[in-house]
């Protein structure tokens, strides 16, 4: 267990995850994968529940189609959604 403490924060850089409520999710969901632990796997599970979500704006009803050259910055603050805090991006490497 004092490993695990010792090594959360380390997790956050190795993972590329800020220490924010979304990244915690996110180490939470790596460590209980790791660990097995039933503190990591609950983290997971109910971190999610405090995100913010619920102040948005239905996003079913929209007709996306009509707003392409509407920016994601301008769409998303007339939702009320949050931008990520962080860019996530694809790698280019493939495991062979």
């Amino acid at each position: 267990m004092l490993r695990y403490r010792e090594v959360h924060d380390l997790l956050h850089t190795l993972l590329g995850m800020p220490t924010n409520m979304l990244g915690e999710v996110a180490v939470k969901w790596f460590e209980a994968a790791q660990t097995g632990l039933p503190m990591c796997a609950l983290g997971a599970v109910l971190g999610p529940l405090r995100l913010n979500s619920r102040r948005a704006r239905c996003v079913l009803c929209i007709f996306y189609e009509r707003r392409w050259e509407q920016s994601l910055e301008d769409l998303r603050q007339e939702l009320n959604i949050e931008p990520p805090p962080v860019t996530l991006r694809a790698s280019n490497k493939r495991n062979t």
